[in-house]
């Protein structure tokens, strides 16, 4: 049961008003909304492309200053991407940036591109790490 209730003061007066309805219907959900999200696919990756670690990548490529190819051993669907600079060795990345876009070109394929905005060329090799939800 739901119950609103109000007051208004003008005037010298002081008046309540409440009002309450009941859902004759229960909410229903579909089996996609039903099921939890889960971390599917992840990745820690050093700045050279070396695998640290990680779930489901068949394999990692880096192919070009701060440019990343992770394979998947699922498909991406819809799934959400979230990715972030890291250090190698637990050291501090410093400043930064990471971004993190599916290829549409493999349903498979993520690139992750990182940068260093204060670097001279901006594109930059940086270690990170990168999940999948879905």
């Amino acid at each position: 049961m739901a119950t609103a209730a109000f007051a208004l003061v003008g005037g010298g007066t002081f008046a309540v008003s409440s009002a309450s309805a009941e859902s004759t219907k229960p909410l229903q959900k579909t089996a996609s909304e039903s099921r939890a999200a889960s971390v599917n696919i992840w990745a820690k990756v050093s700045r050279n492309g070396v695998l640290l670690g990680g779930q489901n990548i068949s394999s990692v490529t880096r192919f070009g200053t701060g440019r990343y190819s992770l394979i998947t051993t699922l498909g991406l669907g819809n799934c959400g991407l979230i990715g972030t600079l890291n250090g190698d060795q637990d050291a501090d990345p410093g400043p930064g940036t990471s971004s993190v876009f599916v290829n549409r070109g493999g349903p498979n394929e993520i690139f992750v591109r990182t940068a260093t905005p204060s670097a001279g060329s901006v594109d930059d090799n940086r270690a990170f790490s990168v999940m999948v939800v879905c």
